[in-house]
């Protein structure tokens, strides 16, 4: 797989053990051999390599050298160099640029042969005043009559050129037996032998070439029967500084050498036009098995999607632009939405205790039995009502105490003292009922109960007159009471009845005292062997205060506030998408996209690689936006139904934005400008659109102005052309949909409306997969 492939590519350019360094801690020499084998990453058919050698050491150079011939099976390598040595040792075929102008294109050997002064033999022989030199070149010059010396370099050193002879030539070889046998006598002390360099070549055919004239290289290249008579290349060990060729089925060796190691063969058979491989199985073929999964499809995806992976992993530009700043933009927008105006309001326990003051209870005929025992139980220590209760709500508004009874001392001027038998006297004065001192009798018994409450029993009174006569006394401190045991008039049943007695005055009083003789019914009823006190019925009432006028002013308070969401999670979106153009811009500039295609890379597998890998971090941003909508309860969250549709409006939303950036990214020629574009036109579409129908809606509703709701409808089909206009509509479409709901849901009207209906935001996803 890739690693092994890079694990031994690493190897061969002796890089595996700084494979976890920075490039910026390496030496020039190992960057080089860094850039050098990314080259070769990926299965690439050609690679470029501008002058790989240049200001390296010599082993470094030969390790670049090693490396090439080692992996250009299959690949056409364009090498540009200035050493004419690296160009003889790894130049299958070799051209040469002079002034500007391509001179020559052919072999090393062809080169040599075309252009090259033949083979070059040097004696060094001993100090001998010349005759060395006399008897050497009458030895040569028997077997080579063509044979040319050369100019000496002091009196031990002579040699001879041979530009017309052959290798294969059998006098050739005679003459080098011949002196292999007589070095002593001719006073040779060694002796080699060496063809034309590739630097002597470049002289003769270059603008400074002095025995050869510039037309006679004009128009000489190397053909494929050029080669056949040169020679190949021997398989065998040689030094850098030598070579070997096989020549006939003999080996000739040029030059001896004490230290060798392995250099591998290259072949001087160079590539032909007419056998490019045209089909990607051929060039596969070639490759190492290593690189074998980059040239197919689903290799080159997978790696562009890891090489996006790890780009964007190492993009803190990117990762705040598309990650960290569009949550925490969208956190601050639902905590502002949070803020929003109410519908909702406490509920309130309806107990005789809520009101406090005073309280009475009477028994009728009946002092036994239910009733007994009903009366019994509002003086027990419990209270009339059930918020005094082991397990009553601790956050309840009523405050429980201690039930006492109350001395007579502490009895008010209104009850008759049991020394006074004066007559009591009582007047209408403006429908107020004014009565003497004791009008109202002898005072009867009372305590406090538990829950706060002055509880009177009135058994025995005359009760219609009490209260009338004590009115004016208890006014806005006397809410209610009971009247236990009655019999039904002019019947002979003998069930008997409670009556509850409330005042008008106070709102909630029918529901208070009816709750607390329903307690007391339900403890007059509880077997001996339980205990009262973990009994208890406790009932809410959940007022609405507000009218239809209000309603119409919250909903509208409210569509504002989903609106400005909407335009809020709009700017979010923008920003995302806009980054996706901001990257394919990018990468056209800096000739990235073109280094793909040089590689073999499909404009199809391009884009593709693109769209998929901006679809994953969409999703992935979708995902977190949902996670907050849900985590904060806003109005769309806190109801899961609606996360589908939101997901999949914001899904596609950003697809088609994406392929509007992809064809949109042509017009840009700088990044930067690119995404401050493609953000502004999101967010004009978007935000005025979203103002401009909110605003006419709403002067259409308050003014009653169908005219202007006519409008409001033909600009809203208008603006759906634009995505963002359909992502920000549709979420304040939902919002309103569940502002609706939730008002509603106070009377027990459900008005939730689906959000894929023709009510909903199914236009909005029309629209957006049209687009």
């Amino acid at each position: 797989g890739l690693p092994k492939f890079f694990g031994s590519l690493l190897k061969d350019t002796d890089l595996y053990a700084v494979r976890h360094a920075k490039t910026s801690a390496l030496s020039g020499g190992m960057r080089r051999k860094l850039c050098v084998a990314i080259a070769f990453v990926g299965g690439s058919r050609t690679i470029i390599l501008d002058e790989p050698t240049a200001g390296v050491d010599p082993n470094s150079r030969r390790s670049i050298w090693d490396l090439i011939a080692r992996y250009k099976q299959g690949r056409t390598i364009l090498l540009s160099t200035h050493y004419m040595e690296e160009a003889d040792a790894i130049g299958d075929r070799i051209a040469v640029l002079d002034r500007g102008r391509l001179v020559t294109v052919g072999s090393s050997l062809f080169l040599k042969h075309k252009f090259g002064s033949g083979y070059r033999l040097t004696f060094n022989v001993l100090p001998s005043g010349g005759a060395a030199h006399q008897l050497l070149t009458m030895l040569v010059h028997s077997y080579i009559p063509v044979a040319k010396p050369e100019p000496r370099n002091g009196d031990t050193e002579i040699k001879f050129s041979f530009p017309t002879v052959e290798l294969g030539d059998p006098n050739f070889i005679r003459m080098i037996n011949d002196i292999d046998g007589r070095l002593e006598e001719l006073g040779v002390v060694n002796y080699s032998l060496r063809d034309t360099t590739m630097d002597e070549v470049f002289l003769q055919i270059s603008g400074d070439g002095k025995s050869v004239s510039k037309q006679s290289v004009d128009n000489i290249y190397w053909s494929p029967s050029d080669n056949e008579s040169y020679g190949t290349p021997a398989e065998e060990t040689t030094t850098h500084d030598s070579s070997s060729y096989t020549v006939d089925g003999a080996q000739v060796h040029f030059r001896n050498v004490s230290e060798s190691e392995p250099k591998k063969a290259k072949s001087e058979t160079p590539n032909r036009s007419n056998e490019k491989l045209t089909k990607e199985s051929k060039h596969c073929a070639a490759l190492p098995d290593v690189a074998m999964g980059t040239c197919t499809t689903g290799g080159q995806l997978f790696a562009l999607l890891a090489l996006k992976v790890n780009h964007f992993r190492r993009d803190v530009k990117g990762l705040v632009c598309q990650v960290f700043l569009p949550i925490i933009l969208l956190c601050i927008a639902l905590a502002f939405t949070g803020l929003r105006e109410s519908m909702s309001f406490p509920s309130l326990e309806l107990s005789p205790g809520i009101y406090g003051g005073n309280t009475f209870y009477t028994m009728g005929s009946t002092n036994h039995g239910e009733p007994a025992a009903i009366a019994q139980s509002l003086t027990s220590p419990i209270g009339i009502g059930a918020s005094c209760l082991e397990s009553s709500d601790p956050n309840s508004m009523i405050s429980c105490g201690i039930a006492t009874n109350l001395s007579v001392s502490k009895l008010g001027r209104w009850e008759k003292r049991r020394d006074d038998d004066r007559p009591a006297t009582c007047s209408c004065l403006a429908n107020t009922m004014t009565c003497s001192d004791g009008a109202a009798g002898k005072p009867p018994q009372r305590m406090t109960t538990s829950d706060g409450l002055t509880l009177y029993n009135l058994t025995g009174y005359n009760l219609e007159q009490y209260l009338s006569r004590t009115e004016e006394h208890f006014i806005n401190n006397r809410w209610g009471g009971y009247s236990l045991g009655l019999s039904k008039e002019g019947s002979n049943d003998s069930t008997k009845f409670a009556k509850v007695w409330f005042s008008d005055t106070g709102y909630h009083s029918v529901g208070a005292f009816f709750n607390g003789l329903s307690n007391n019914i339900l403890r007059a009823n509880i077997p001996v062997n339980e205990t009262t006190g973990e009994y208890g019925i406790t009932t809410y009432n959940h007022p609405w205060s507000i009218d239809a006028t209000d309603v119409l002013h919250f909903s509208w308070n409210s569509r504002l506030a989903d609106v400005s969401l909407s335009v809020g999670i709009v700017l979010i979106y923008s920003i995302i998408v806009s980054f996706f153009t901001f990257h394919i811009v990018e990468e056209r500039l800096s000739s990235l996209k073109h280094l793909y295609h040089l590689t073999g890379v499909s404009p199809f597998i391009y884009w593709l690689s693109n769209l998929i890998f901006d679809l994953i971090v969409i999703s992935l941003q979708i995902g977190l936006t949902l996670g907050l909508f849900y985590a904060l309860d806003s109005e769309v969250g806190g109801n899961p139904n609606n996360l589908l549709p939101l997901g999949v409006l914001i899904f596609l939303f950003a697809f088609t934005s994406i392929i509007l950036s992809y064809i949109t990214s042509w017009l840009f020629n700088e990044s930067t400008n690119a995404f401050l574009a493609v953000t502004a036109f999101h967010i004009i579409t978007g935000a005025t659109g979203m103002v401009t129908v909110f605003s006419l809606s709403y002067f259409a509703t308050t003014q009653n102005d169908t005219s202007l709701e006519d409008i409001s409808i033909i600009v809203h089909y208008c603006f759906l052309i634009f995505p963002t206009y359909c992502l920000g509509d549709g979420y304040a479409k939902l919002a309103f949909n569940q502002v609706i709901a939730n008002i509603f849901s106070n009377f027990d009207v459900s008005l939730y409306k689906n959000p894929f209906s023709v009510e909903g935001i199914q236009w909005n996803l029309v629209a957006i997969s049209l687009q």
